[in-house]
């Protein structure tokens, strides 16, 4: 009761600390400041007096905005752990930065602010879409008092990026029409090429289909005629709002029949999702070193290999030639005793697992390890190494020789589908999103502003053309505003059936 007065002015009544939902307190630790100590909220002050309890815990179970907090606490209170981190970073560089939270936030400042270092901050409030997870509303606000008008050294400047090299003249269009209501006082986009000599209904439409089944239909068709007129598969993106595993089973047999393979790179294959795991440097690492067992010429996956050993060594060639010449030969040892004689004939989920062990056994487990401080505390490498096992195992088990089950690993061939928040930094030449309808987006009235944003991101990340996908019947009331931007930029809706090959 004393701390809470001291902290907040006044004893919280149990009707305002039972009022404090799990949303609402999970955001306060990104406005609690540990140094000078802020509690704005009864929220922010259950978090402190959680944080209390869990320092008489052992093992300590602290979450990543605790340690942020802490880390921000232990700067601002040890001006020697400052400046040991000055004296090592010149230049910071902060992408995705219009989804920086309160707590990431504070430590960058408590780190670099008023210092000697270069901090420059690249992001799109127009993509801002982490708002649920503590994303700060003012961040480039907040940067603009912080650092450039801070006097610190160096040169100082807001620059706005106005190119898109990205999307062709008619999508930048579009993408400039949704940005009237979520940037309206930014420079429209200038297009670095022309449209496709296309009809517009052609580049960017909203397919309308009588049902689920008439829908995957007619997307199947669309994408197999695409991909034999010369795109690959992995030229679409599918993104959903959410819940990609119900769009796979929803659209899944209809592609199987014009015989392509959806990969829902939201999937969980034992222990981290596809799209998560083709970024792990453990991953990463013991893949390529299998695909180089199937090569005769190792060519660039051998010089990825010798990279990785090199890593592992703590060597680059231009240093140490010799030794790398040492690791070469080992390598090439390695490959002779190990590879796989005919690559195109059949493996089981046992030989994958077999001959993943000698290149584990060859790199080594600990040193593997190694390649991501991600690895050294918990379980986390035990679980993308399990992930890694399962899903090679999986991709040999339904019939498959040794060359296509690695294929099938990294994808060739399949058509990706993954949820908007996933996709963001990712570029595809079409884009279908899935499900624009007031079910896939249901929280859209909760928060507009964010909502649009998710939705700017979907659009902005196709290259040449730009589908959405609704079902008769669905409501689209919730998101009308969606809508009306679409029909001012010009985008008809047009019969699912009709979209031409």
């Amino acid at each position: 009761s004393g701390w809470a007065v001291k902290l907040l002015g006044k004893t919280p009544t149990p009707a305002q600390i039972q009022g404090v939902n799990y949303d609402a307190f999970n955001l306060s630790i990104h406005s609690l400041k540990r140094s000078p100590l802020t509690v704005p909220t009864v929220a922010a002050f259950l978090q402190l007096a959680l944080m209390r309890r869990e320092f008489h815990r052992d093992p300590v179970p602290l979450t990543f905005p605790m340690i942020g907090r802490l880390a921000e606490l232990i700067v601002a209170r040890n001006p020697k752990v400052r400046d040991a981190i000055l004296a090592t970073y010149s230049h910071v560089f902060v992408d995705e930065f219009q989804d920086t939270t309160g707590v990431q936030y504070g430590v960058l400042k408590g780190i670099f602010g008023g210092s000697e270092a270069i901090v420059t901050a690249v992001g799109d409030d127009k993509q801002k879409i982490m708002g649920w997870a503590g994303a700060q509303a003012n961040n480039f606000e907040q940067f603009k008092q912080d650092f450039l008008n801070s006097g610190a050294a160096g040169g100082q400047a807001h620059i706005t990026l106005s190119l898109n090299y990205r999307s062709n003249a008619r999508i930048v269009e579009i993408l400039n029409t949704l940005k009237k209501r979520l940037a309206p006082d930014e420079p429209d986009f200038r297009p670095a090429r022309p449209a496709p000599n296309l009809p517009p209904q052609q580049i960017c439409s909203v397919l309308v289909s009588p049902d689920a089944n008439s829908e995957a239909i007619a997307l199947g068709k669309f994408i197999a005629a695409q991909i034999k007129g010369g795109l690959s598969a992995r030229s679409f993106g599918l993104l959903v709002r959410q819940k990609a595993a119900d769009w796979e089973k929803r659209i899944a047999p209809a592609f199987e029949e014009e015989h392509i393979v959806i990969r829902n790179e939201d999937r969980d294959v034992g222990g981290a999702s596809i799209q998560d795991l083709m970024t792990e440097p453990y991953a990463i690492a013991v893949t390529d070193g299998l695909e180089l067992l199937l090569r005769k010429r190792g060519g660039a996956v051998w010089a990825r290999v010798i990279d990785v050993l090199g890593t592992l060594e703590g060597i680059v060639e231009d240093e140490d030639p010799e030794r790398m010449q040492e690791i070469a030969t080992a390598l090439d040892e390695f490959h002779t005793a190990h590879a796989v004689p005919d690559a195109d004939s059949a493996v089981t989920a046992e030989e994958i697992s077999k001959l993943l062990d000698e290149v584990e056994k060859f790199f080594g487990i600990a040193r593997l390890r190694g390649l991501g401080a991600q690895y050294q505390q918990g379980d986390f490498f035990d679980r993308v190494r399990n992930a890694t096992r399962s899903f090679l195992k999986e991709c040999a088990a339904i019939g498959a020789s040794w060359k296509i089950a690695v294929a099938r690993y990294r994808g060739d061939h399949q058509v990706p589908l993954l949820t908007i928040t996933k996709s963001k930094g990712l570029e595809y030449d079409v884009v279908v999103l899935l499900g624009l309808d007031d079910s896939d987006w249901w929280s859209f009235q909760r928060n507009p502003d964010e909502g649009h944003s998710t939705f700017f991101v979907a659009a902005s990340r196709a290259r040449e053309r730009l589908f959405m996908t609704l079902c008769h019947g669905q409501r689209t009331a919730k998101i009308e505003g969606i809508y009306k931007l679409l029909a001012e930029a010009g985008v008809q809706a047009i019969e699912s059936g009709s979209l031409a090959g």
